[in-house]
């Protein structure tokens, strides 16, 4: 069997799979050149949870210690920063 996901990066610039995550998922987002970017974690409170480095087009999150709710994130490279959030749900 054969499966195909399609991934809509829409007019934020990323699609965050499953959502919501319960122990772990990617944020793909829109880096065509392979830029050098940084994805950081945040609470609502804006306390920084984690910071990661990559240069293909998404990350691999691995959630399942963070405790229930949502959270915030920015993915930065040379030519831009997007925004965004998940829920993590038990």
């Amino acid at each position: 069997m054969i499966s195909i996901q399609i991934i809509d990066k829409n007019k934020e610039g990323y699609q965050v799979i499953p959502q919501p995550i319960r122990n772990s998922g990617k944020i793909y987002f829109n880096n065509q050149d392979y830029e050098k970017a940084v994805l950081r974690v945040f609470k609502l409170n804006g306390q920084q949870l984690y910071e990661e480095t990559s240069q293909v087009d998404y990350f691999k999150l691995h959630i399942s210690n963070y405790p229930q709710g949502l959270y915030l994130f920015s993915i930065q490279t040379k030519n831009q920063t997007i925004k965004g959030k998940f829920i993590k749900v038990p």
